[in-house]
């Protein structure tokens, strides 16, 4: 009995494993790979990859097909509408038989390419009442994406904050990409989120400094709130640092080098944003390498002050706010992101020297290639609170004694477990970096330790390139 049970576990688990859809996937994947790459965009291209489909998946593998052709055709500059699509294929498949029967979701791929590449023409909302009049399911699908009587168009989404999620859009009146962040559900419905979400507005556009993303302006769309943002392209921190430590193509010294001192330049002028933020009175309490963004020419943006506080008087320390639903001092509500996080943050207090803490741990990642807080193998995440209330890890060059060692000793500094032997402000921190960048001594970290007057040579400064 038990053997013609085990038997028959492994025939369902050999059904399952089998994906009837896999053959379909591959050949959209394939097609998306060869529309990319330049390849002709001839209509019997998508003809000839349906006989690799079998027959009883061709009718929705052909909408993929479309999709991806539409896109590159916009890409390119030809500029496909869907009518060209109805006429060339309705006598093959019914899903495109005509204008009334194409599927909904070709209609909103259509609208949402001629706004994602540079050669789209931004069409108007009427353009399409007017081609598809009775096709209210598809024209709710596009009018979800308008804001402002159509200015905005939400194109797709490109990120997700403490509070809201952010979209990239086009804006219709100046031409231009922007973000925009909505808040969550969730948030929507907690009205002293709401009021977080309004104030990380306002507190955002409080900021304009150069490397804080800047805030356009802040509305209402049918009863939810918005906000209106510069689009920040490029690659994550988080993922410039991966890719020094664990590198896809083999570099030279001089290249490692090189890379080692823009992640440092970079750290430096998200250090010096965090103290214009704190002279403006606002705590970021949220720091990480996710949370900045930085492009192909070097220009950085530090993101996502959903967790910002402003605070009180000259201690910098967290206000606690009576509609604050995250807390401050006196809440002891949890903020932050627990692989960065300062021990004083675990029980609800915070002040600047705790974004120095941030900070650190982002330093700590640049050196090491891993948080502060990592987690170790088979730990579980209900014992989080008490890792970081320790703050207890391994000095960066225990990990790879070729960091150099006044650096190490301002990471050290910096997330020292008690705030008192942390740099009093980010600024002190600033400096130093910058120090050690010149080639100067170190003036705040391990102050009256050797490494006070260490000055390291250039040439020597990378560390290892493997993983």
């Amino acid at each position: 009995m038990l053997l013609a049970i085990v038997k028959h576990f492994e025939c369902a688990q050999r059904r399952l494993s089998v994906d009837p859809y896999a053959g379909w996937a591959t050949v959209v994947r394939k097609f998306r790979g060869e529309c990319e790459g330049g390849a002709s965009l001839a209509w019997e291209r998508i003809d000839a990859i349906l006989e690799d489909v079998p027959i009883p998946q061709r009718s929705e593998a052909v909408q993929d097909l479309i999709a991806e052709h539409l896109a590159a055709s916009w890409r390119r500059g030809r500029g496909f509408l869907l009518e060209q699509y109805v006429e060339r294929f309705r006598d093959r498949h019914a899903c495109v038989a005509s204008l009334d029967n194409v599927p909904r979701d070709l209609i909103e791929d259509e609208f949402l390419a001629r706004f994602a590449y540079p050669h789209g023409d931004a069409p108007s909302f009427e353009e399409y009442r007017s081609r598809f009049p009775g096709r209210l399911d598809g024209l709710r699908r596009i009018e979800r994406r308008l804001l402002r009587d159509g200015r905005y168009v939400k194109i797709g989404q490109c990120g997700q904050g403490a509070m809201g999620i952010v979209h990239e859009a086009f804006d219709r009146k100046l031409g231009r990409r922007v973000a925009i962040k909505e808040p969550r559900e969730d948030v929507v419905r907690n009205p002293a989120l709401l009021a977080q979400f309004l104030d990380e507005a306002r507190i955002t556009a409080e900021l304009e400094h150069p490397v804080i993303v800047a805030v356009h302006e802040c509305d209402e769309e049918r009863g939810r709130p918005y906000y209106v943002m510069r689009l920040a392209s490029g690659q994550s921190f988080c993922d410039r640092i991966r890719d020094y430590h664990s590198p896809s193509v083999t570099r030279s010294a001089r290249e490692t080098r090189l890379l080692w001192n823009r992640l440092i330049e970079t750290f430096a002028s998200i250090c010096e944003a965090i103290a214009f933020a704190h002279g403006r009175g606002v705590l970021h309490r949220d720091l990480k390498p996710a949370n900045c963004i930085v492009g192909d020419l070097g220009e950085i943006a530090l993101l996502d002050w959903g967790m910002a506080a402003r605070a009180n008087g000259p201690s910098g320390t967290a206000a606690a706010d009576p509609g604050d639903a995250r807390g401050g001092e006196s809440s002891g509500m949890v903020v932050g992101t627990p692989q960065y996080m300062p021990p004083e943050q675990a029980d609800g207090r915070s002040d600047v020297r705790s974004d120095v803490f941030g900070l650190g741990a982002i330093l700590y990642e640049i050196l090491t290639g891993s948080s502060p807080h990592a987690w170790p193998p088979g730990f579980r995440p209900a014992d989080w609170l008490q890792k970081v209330r320790d703050a207890q890890f391994p000095k960066p060059r225990s990990l790879k004694p070729e960091i150099p060692k006044a650096i190490e000793a301002v990471c050290m500094k910096a997330i020292a477990r008690k705030p008192d032997d942390r740099y009093a402000g980010v600024l002190a921190l600033a400096q130093d970096v910058r120090r050690y960048l010149a080639g100067e001594p170190i003036a705040e970290a391990g102050a009256g330790s050797p490494w006070s007057r260490w000055v390291p040579r250039r040439s020597t400064s990378p560390l290892p390139t493997r993983p």
